[in-house]
């Protein structure tokens, strides 16, 4: 893993930038790569490598996009398992991370496709990023719940999973308010407090 990860340098500087954040120091800095892929651990190597390769170098936004992306992702592996535990820990990861890959694409690209009703209730922004991953060959799974990111009721109306976990995650990430009457719905608006303590102390630390 380290001789890949020593391949691409600016993969290399993130991963020990990552390392050394104030999440994960311990007290001491991290120069050394092996040290530091041991210290992030595989799951959190892995949504670094996608994110890097997913965003890019596309700007100042990309970077932002992988920035809340990341913080989506690390928030879905603390929350999965209380929320949705019959989920995989590693797709939510995975799906939080790319939850709005589709705002890095022009809105224009479905300007004029023909749209049932029910999608035409999604924001744009969700389905580019769905029909993205889609063109990619990426899970069902994972394409679902980047397009329902905004509106996990319309496929998960009765029990809380990987759609679910992603309208939470990305939604605290970036600094919105998930749907309240969702998580009403599923019994679980009580520990929408924890979880937002959670992201905030993420925020603080990185």
């Amino acid at each position: 893993v380290v001789a890949l990860v020593q391949r691409d340098a600016g993969l290399a500087t993130r991963v020990l930038r990552v390392a050394n954040s104030a999440l994960l120091a311990r007290g001491r800095p991290v120069t050394d790569l092996a040290m530091a892929v041991q210290r992030l651990g595989m799951g959190t190597l892995s949504q670094l490598v996608l994110g890097a390769e997913v965003f890019g170098s596309a700007g100042p936004e990309a970077e932002r996009l992988q920035q809340t992306g990341l913080l989506a992702s690390r928030l879905a592996m603390r929350i999965t398992p209380a929320m949705a535990p019959r989920t995989a820990v590693g797709q939510a990861a995975s799906a939080a991370l790319l939850a709005d890959v589709g705002k890095l694409l022009p809105a224009g690209l479905l300007a004029e496709a023909e749209l049932s009703a029910q999608w035409r209730r999604l924001p744009t922004a969700s389905l580019l990023g769905a029909c993205l991953l889609a063109l990619w060959g990426l899970p069902m799974e994972l394409v679902e719940a980047v397009a329902y990111r905004h509106a996990p009721a319309l496929v998960e109306p009765d029990r809380p999973g990987l759609a679910g976990v992603v309208h939470v995650c990305s939604a605290l990430a970036a600094d919105e308010s998930p749907d309240i009457g969702y998580l009403d719905a599923l019994g679980l608006a009580g520990q929408l407090p924890q979880w937002q303590a959670w992201a905030d102390d993420m925020k603080q630390s990185s």
